[in-house]
This record gives C-alpha cells, sequence and structure tokens, in this order.
C-alpha cells in the first residue's frame, strides 16, 4: 500500500485534508511514480507521523525539508490551515549530528509505510509545538 493508502486508511480526515493539499498544488493530476508526487507523499508520512506520534523529534530526508520549505515560504498562506489541521503547529527548528534522530524517523516511518525513507537526513528536526498542540486534538489519537 502506498503511502497515501495508509493514511486514507487509519486517519481519513487527514486525508481529506492531503487531497485538498494536493489540488491547490495540482498535484492531483500528476502519476504516482513521478518525483514531485513522491516528495509530496513523503511530506505527508513524515505529517502523519508527527500526529501520530505527537511528541516525536523527527528529522526529515533532503526531499520532505524541500517541500516543508516550499509551504513555510509560500507567499499565500491559505495553506496553512485546512479543515482544522493548523500546519503552523509544525515546527522547523536548524540541527546538526541528528544521525540518532534520524535513525529513528528512518525506522518508524519505513515501519509505518513499508517503503523506504531515504538515506541523506536534513540539518533539521521538525515536531508539533507544544503550545498549539491542543489545535491539532481531532487528529491526534
Amino acid at each position: 500500500m502506498q503511502i497515501l493508502g495508509v493514511i486514507q486508511h487509519k486517519q481519513p480526515e487527514f486525508y481529506e485534508v492531503l487531497q485538498l493539499m494536493m489540488r491547490s498544488l495540482a498535484l492531483d493530476a500528476i502519476a504516482p511514480n513521478q518525483a514531485t508526487y513522491k516528495a509530496f507523499s513523503h511530506y505527508a508520512g513524515m505529517l502523519f507521523l508527527l500526529l501520530q506520534h505527537p511528541r516525536l523529534i523527527a528529522v526529515p530526508t533532503l526531499e520532505i525539508d524541500e517541500v516543508l520549505h516550499h509551504f513555510l515560504h509560500q507567499q499565500d498562506r491559505k495553506l496553512a490551515c485546512f479543515k482544522g489541521f493548523n500546519f503552523s503547529a509544525i515546527a522547523h527548528i536548524k540541527a546538526s549530528n541528528n544521525q540518532t534522530k534520524f535513525a529513528q524517523t528512518k525506522a518508524l516511518f519505513e515501519q509505518e509505510f513499508q517503503t523506504t525513507y531515504g538515506d541523506q537526513s536534513a540539518a533539521c528536526e521538525i515536531f508539533i509545538r507544544c503550545d498549539v498542540r491542543s489545535c491539532l486534538t481531532s487528529f491526534l489519537d
């Protein structure tokens, strides 16, 4: 099962949010084997892991970090909130020497989605900010 299929099965409400994002970015017309779709799927998988493990401090791959930066630097902030999911709740900080956290993130991702995560870690960490965790209660277990 692909990453988005796992999310659809386990968290249908969040999957709906992702579908809205894909439509707004015109990704719904892209074939699943294309790099852009794959990058978005991995990004969605990372967000899903953060929702499933709210105290997780994850280290993204370079690919996931690129997608994250796309959303962080958008001029149009309409994507900041979809159907109650507050994307500003995702904290992104620079970090180095994070190979242990990267290995943990990779293992969790590969276990959850049964697909490869990637081998190049970004020099950052992402997590759900404590001060806005309550905004995400409908998505958290």
